[in-house]
C-alpha cells in the first residue's frame, strides 16, 4: 500500500522522471493518508489510514479499479505485482455513467484524501508544553499540489467557490489546538490541557480543516501528567508540607 502510494511521485520503468512527475491517485472515502515531499524519494508517505485506524503492515489490502491502473499502467507497478486478480466484468465508463444516474443530487466534494505534514511532534504531555504541526506546503514549481485547498491549474474553475479557513485538532473528544489556514497552509499549536480526559499512550491526533471538512489523522503518544506538581501541600510521604509563612512545628 505504501508502495503504491510512493509511486505517484513518478518513475518510469528505465527510472527517469516523466513528463507528468506526479499522479494523484484518487481514493474511497474511508481512506486517508499524509505525506510530506520534503522527504526521501520512497519513505514520503508517513501514515495510512482505512476507517480512521493505522493499516496493518502485515495485511493484505484489495484494490478496486480499472484494468489499466491494476495491471501497472501510469507506472503505478506495485499494482502489477499484487496478487489474486479478478475482472468484475465492468467496464468503467459505463459504470460510471449509470452511478451518475442513480444520484438525486450531485456536488462537488472538497475533501482531500492526502495531506501534506511537514512539521509535527511526536509526543506531548497532559498539561505541557505545546507542540507544532503545519498541514499544507507551499512549494514552488511542486508537481503536487500540497496546499489544504483544491488544486486549480490556472484558468480552471470549480463551483461553488471554497476557501479553507481554519483547522481545530482533537484528542478524542477534546479540543486542544486550532489555527487559521492563509494561501491553503495552517500551522496549529497543540497542547493537551491540564486535567484533560484523554487517554495516554498511542493516540492519533485529528485535524478537522473547515470549511472543506478534510480530517487528518497523524499519531501521537500521550504521556500523563507531572505528579510531582498535584497542586496539594503534602510532602511526598503523604505529611502536611510547610507553607509559606508558617514556622515549622518539627511534626
Amino acid at each position: 500500500f505504501k508502495d503504491v502510494l510512493e509511486a505517484q511521485w513518478q518513475r518510469d520503468a528505465e527510472g527517469n522522471v516523466p513528463s507528468r512527475p506526479y499522479l494523484a491517485l484518487g481514493f474511497s472515502d474511508n481512506v486517508s493518508y499524509t505525506y510530506d515531499a520534503n522527504r526521501d524519494e520512497g519513505d514520503r508517505i508517513t501514515g495510512i489510514y482505512i476507517n480512521n485506524a493505522p493499516i496493518d503492515r502485515e495485511k493484505l489490502y484489495t484494490f478496486g479499479s480499472g484494468s489499466f491502473l491494476i495491471s501497472g499502467g501510469d507506472n503505478f507497478r506495485t499494482f502489477a505485482d499484487g496478487v489474486n486478480s479478478a475482472d468484475a466484468g465492468l467496464v468503467d465508463l459505463t459504470a460510471w455513467v449509470d452511478w451518475i444516474g442513480e444520484q438525486d443530487d450531485l456536488s462537488p466534494d472538497y475533501t482531500k484524501r492526502g495531506v501534506s505534514v511537514t512539521e509535527q511532534v511526536s509526543e506531548l504531555q497532559i498539561g505541557g508544553t505545546a507542540g507544532s504541526f503545519t498541514l499544507g506546503e507551499v512549494v514552488e514549481d511542486d508537481p503536487n499540489p500540497s496546499t489544504l485547498d483544491m488544486f486549480l491549474n490556472e484558468g480552471d474553475k470549480v463551483s461553488p467557490q471554497l476557501a479553507n479557513t481554519s483547522v481545530t485538532a482533537f484528542l478524542g473528544d477534546v479540543q486542544v489546538g486550532t489555527g487559521a489556514v492563509a494561501d491553503g497552509v495552517a500551522t496549529i499549536s497543540v497542547a493537551i490541557p491540564a486535567g484533560a480526559n484523554v487517554e495516554t499512550g498511542a493516540q492519533s491526533l485529528r485535524f478537522v480543516v473547515q470549511e472543506s471538512g478534510t480530517e487528518v489523522l497523524v499519531p501521537l503518544t500521550v504521556t500523563a501528567a507531572d505528579s510531582s506538581d498535584d497542586g496539594d501541600d503534602d510532602d511526598d510521604n503523604g505529611k502536611p508540607g510547610k507553607r509559606p509563612g508558617v514556622p515549622s512545628t518539627g511534626v
